[in-house]
């Protein structure tokens, strides 16, 4: 972290907010480890400036589902947290968690079978946020 201070343009209150997400995106990971792509970079990048994940679909000419994704990797990695790229209540993050456990959906990354039992309540990038959330918890405990 004090070496971020060396870089121009970066004062305490930036290192303070984006130092521990920026290490996590730049510290040398083993080819195993899951990385944020150069697209999904500048879509946190923005999430961070303050801006919805619709003005994000908005400013860069994609549809707020792509955005999600993009944002669903930084949430797997811990570097983004999911209350910032969805808004639903810790009623239905549990309840999609629950679902995600008894459809046994966690492992494959299968979303259509949430999708139908939510009878599309939830879009996809909704439903793969909060399965990036609990693979984040997973990683974390494992």
């Amino acid at each position: 972290m004090d070496q971020l201070a060396t870089i121009p343009g970066l004062g305490e209150a930036k290192i303070e907010k984006y130092g521990e997400a920026f290490i996590a995106v730049i510290e040398p990971k083993s080819l195993a480890e899951k990385t944020l792509s150069e697209t999904e970079l500048e879509s946190l990048s923005l999430l961070n400036q303050g801006l919805t994940v619709q003005d994000i679909a908005n400013a860069r000419g994609l549809k707020t589902n792509t955005v999600q994704t993009h944002l669903a990797t930084a949430i797997e990695l811990n570097v983004c947290e999911l209350s910032n790229v969805v808004a639903l209540s810790s009623e239905e993050i549990e309840s999609i968690n629950q679902q995600v456990i008894a459809l046994n959906t966690i492992e494959d990354g299968a979303l259509k079978p949430l999708y139908e039992y939510f009878e599309q309540r939830y879009d996809y990038g909704t439903l793969k946020c909060v399965v990036a959330k609990m693979l984040a918890n997973s990683n974390a405990v494992a």
